[in-house]
């Protein structure tokens, strides 16, 4: 017997309507260029995604939310470190 998910319980749909909508959203994130390297690095796969939403505990959210600002101002900070991003970057600028 198959054991069904929260999500299962709360978004019933039928498996053609499934199938149909995965090939949409892999073909979408084609379209959109969201892909990444293959293992092998000789093509390109579709990034990892979730169409429907996920359950998840209010304090799980709430961690994510406060963790999110923080390396959000990372990121930013980061970027505008012309010296950082140099001695970062240049090693694999000169080996592609």
């Amino acid at each position: 017997m198959k054991q069904v998910t929260e999500i299962e319980q709360i978004t019933p749909i039928n498996e053609l309507l499934k199938d149909s909508i995965v090939e949409e959203m892999i073909y979408y994130l084609y379209m959109k260029g969201i892909v990444i390297k293959n293992k092998d690095h000789t093509g390109v796969i579709n990034a990892p995604i979730s169409i429907f939403p996920s359950p998840i505990k209010k304090s799980f959210y709430n961690k994510i939310e406060f963790y999110q600002v923080a390396f959000n101002k990372l990121i930013d900070k980061m970027s505008r470190d012309v010296e950082f991003l140099k001695n970062t970057l240049d090693p694999y600028y000169l080996n592609s």
